[in-house]
């Protein structure tokens, strides 16, 4: 066998574009999972359980490469310095923000990351990971393979809408024993107070394409804005279609803006935390932390006005920083050609 691909996450288009031209033996392998319990000593004992799983199936069927698009999962890394002699690649599947990637702020993972070649979205991710601490042994910028997916198969959207709100909304967030609800719940209600305020006086289109598609949160955009926006669930338009029909599109932290901004769409991430803990990006167009409606009004007002060349023009060579897209060579293609000549000199 020469290419073992970890979870079943994406796996269908991952053989389709990647792995059948390759002409190669193959194998897609989910791995056990637990309900973690309130016993750390369970739940390290359960851990330890599914890694032996995964050391002995790697062991059985000796793959020369070993890929996931679950680009976080602990296991995987722990796997990868357990065979040296086999190629270990992990794909981003979403952005690893400030409030991930330090441990104190008791979100995701508390763990230092040290992970194997790392197939990431730009030049970006290997600076926030040498910011905060964690490794990789290779970093290989080569955009979002998800959206790279949807891009084979579309293009020339026609502009439909002026705003499209990439919804980040967590049932969680109202919760009174959750640690997330002073900031993210916070910063989620004043971007939806003032998007409700600005299309209020300015009858600007907007479509919300929802985060879960659950009841409660299609409930919470409906109430908040009446029949003046288009709510849209995932099985009815995906969000990359709804971001190609709009001129505009703005969220906190969502994988989405960073997957527009790195083919020119003009974005717009809006972070009211002290320290820019959901979007840790430098200033310019695309970033707003002044936690104000004037300043909200004015910078939706000048995207929005601006016209395409000019924004392109100031904007570009971060969108490259973020997000590595060329329209020239796909991501699948970058990432296919890398697991070609790593099976040539493996």
């Amino acid at each position: 066998m020469k290419i073992l691909l970890l979870h079943d996450l994406e796996s269908i288009n991952i053989i389709k574009y990647i792995i059948e031209s390759m002409d190669v033996k193959y194998r897609v392998l989910n791995p056990p999972k637990y309900s973690p319990t309130k016993y750390s000593y369970l739940n390290k004992l359960l851990s330890l359980g599914i890694l032996l799983y995964l050391i002995i199936y790697t062991k059985i069927y000796n793959p020369k490469i070993v890929i996931t698009f679950i680009d976080n999962y602990g296991l995987f890394e722990t796997l990868s310095r357990a065979f040296i002699k086999i190629k270990f690649y992990s794909i981003q599947n979403g952005n690893r923000t400030k409030r991930e990637l330090i441990p104190d702020y008791g979100y995701g993972s508390k763990r230092m990351r040290n992970a194997p070649n790392f197939f990431c979205f730009g030049d970006y991710e290997e600076m926030m990971f040498n910011k905060f601490g964690h490794k990789a042994k290779r970093f290989i910028p080569v955009g979002s393979l998800r959206h790279s997916f949807y891009l084979a198969n579309n293009n020339n959207t026609k502009i439909m809408n002026d705003i499209c709100f990439v919804s980040m909304w967590r049932d969680v967030c109202f919760s009174p024993n959750s640690k997330m609800i002073e900031h993210e719940a916070n910063n989620m209600k004043s971007v939806d107070k003032y998007m409700q305020q600005y299309i209020s006086a300015t009858g600007k289109s907007l479509s919300i394409a929802l985060r879960l598609g659950s009841n409660k949160e299609y409930n919470y955009y409906r109430e908040l804005y009446g029949s003046s926006a288009k709510i849209v669930l995932r099985e009815e338009t995906s969000t990359y279609q709804l971001m190609d029909e709009s001129e505009l599109i703005i969220s906190s932290h969502s994988t989405c803006c960073a997957e527009a901004f790195g083919i020119g769409k003009k974005v717009l991430w809006v972070d009211y935390s002290k320290d820019k803990r959901y979007s840790f990006y430098k200033e310019g167009l695309w970033l707003l932390t002044e936690n104000t409606y004037t300043a909200f009004k004015d910078r939706l007002n000048i995207l929005l006005n601006m016209n395409q060349s000019e924004y392109n023009n100031k904007t570009k060579k971060y969108a490259d920083f973020v997000m590595k897209y060329d329209i020239n060579q796909p991501t699948y293609l970058k990432i296919q050609n890398e697991l070609k000549n790593s099976l040539l000199t493996n």
